[in-house]
């Protein structure tokens, strides 16, 4: 009876873990795209404080979100945050329409991987 309700306890706590592992790197992601959201599309002055702001955002929370989404997918995002603050920096506009296509494509790969499905759960 006692290793059934272990059993059961880790369980309980397993699910728990993976629910708020779902919350978490959600709400990540949707903050991170809220940020990438007031960037402007073409360069302006206020390109570098934002482009500042979301690798600075993204930086806080990249350890913990490699935990779950896997080193490369967390890599990509950093390596393109990084990117689209340098081009905003040097006013490379193409640059920084790549980087920030990019982004986009790598945080929304975020949430697609941590979504509940079958897929993820096989």
């Amino acid at each position: 009876m006692k290793s059934l309700i272990a059993t059961v306890l880790l369980l309980v706590l397993m699910l728990g873990a993976v629910v708020g592992n779902f919350f978490y790197i959600n709400i990540t992601a949707d903050t991170a795209s809220a940020l990438l959201g007031q960037l402007p599309r073409s360069l302006q002055k206020d390109c570098v404080p934002k482009a500042e702001e979301l690798l600075q955002f993204w930086e806080s929370h990249a350890h913990t979100v490699t935990l779950s989404v896997g080193y490369t997918l967390a890599d990509r995002v950093t390596e393109q945050a990084k990117l689209l603050l340098s081009a905003a920096e040097c006013g490379d506009l193409y640059g920084y329409q790549t980087a920030l296509t990019l982004l986009e494509d790598a945080i929304s790969d975020m949430r697609r991987l941590e979504q509940f499905s079958i897929e993820n759960l096989l």
